[in-house]
């Protein structure tokens, strides 16, 4: 029997040992001065826990990393005007996505429980123009924005995934010819966002409002204490309306102002995420 073979049945003799027949395994053992890390649990909740999180930071470091690559083609010298506003817009939607990571956050930290919304005043007209302004530059069809000043008492993140799901069904219904007309306006008590399409209708098409994505559009404008109709269009497809509370433009100069929805949380240090 050669050296390596002997050292190597010294190392399988030290892992595992027979006693009255039963077989235990040992672990290796640890070098001098090399310092042992217990192994993290690896049963139940915690497991499931410990991931979301360990996912949750990497997906904010990847945000990170992408708004710092948007940002330097935003003040890039070498870049046109078509390519900054390209940039700007990706700079946006990951400013977005990390809304999106912090409310997941907030709700996974809480272990699942109902996260309550964080009403403030916000503009309805701003929101739908930031929200036309990425799928627009992604879609052939046509979309027209109407707007005025309107301010709404609503969750930022909630009223935004409404918008998003509806406008970008409404894109996939009308199709690459078709088009979509967004209005945004008050009617009374009411802050009031409506999408027109000329495709289909609801239901009519695979790829229009279903399952998961009503359910999201119907959730996040409940959170705002709103209300969701759906109908007939004008225009010959479907025609959705987000009704939220309206609200009187807020006095910015008292206490330094309410967030509004050109705010985000966490935008200022992006090393930090």
């Amino acid at each position: 029997m050669s050296h390596c073979e002997t050292a190597q049945m010294g190392v399988r003799d030290r892992r595992v040992q027979d006693l009255g027949g039963k077989t235990i395994r040992l672990r290796p053992p640890v070098p001098r001065g090399v310092v042992a890390v217990p192994r993290p649990a690896t049963t139940g909740s915690h497991v499931q826990g410990r991931h979301r999180r360990q996912l949750s930071h990497d997906i904010r470091h990847e945000l990170g990393t992408v708004m710092m690559l948007a940002s330097l083609l935003v003040d890039g010298d070498d870049v046109g005007p078509d390519g900054r506003r390209r940039a700007a817009q990706l700079l946006e939607e990951a400013r977005w996505l990390v809304e999106l990571q912090n409310a997941y956050q907030d709700s996974a930290a809480a272990d699942e429980l109902a996260v309550s919304p964080a009403l403030e005043p916000v503009r309805v007209d701003v929101c739908a123009r930031q929200t036309v302004a990425a799928l627009g530059l992604a879609s052939p069809t046509t979309i027209e924005v109407l707007t005025c000043e309107v301010w709404a008492v609503a969750d930022k993140l909630a009223l935004w995934r409404a918008l998003r799901n509806i406008v970008g069904n409404a894109i996939r219904a009308a199709g690459p010819a078709g088009r979509v007309v967004f209005r945004v306006e008050r009617c009374g008590p009411w802050a009031v966002a409506q999408i027109d399409d000329n495709g289909p209708g609801f239901g009519a098409a695979g790829s229009g409002i279903a399952s998961m994505g009503l359910d999201i559009v119907y959730e996040s404008i409940a959170a705002c204490c709103g209300q969701l109709e759906i109908r007939r269009s004008s225009l010959g497809g479907c025609c959705v309306r987000l009704l939220a509370p309206a609200t009187a433009e807020p006095n910015l100069a008292e206490d330094g102002g309410p967030a509004t929805s050109d705010d985000f949380r966490g935008f200022d240090a992006v090393a930090d995420l």
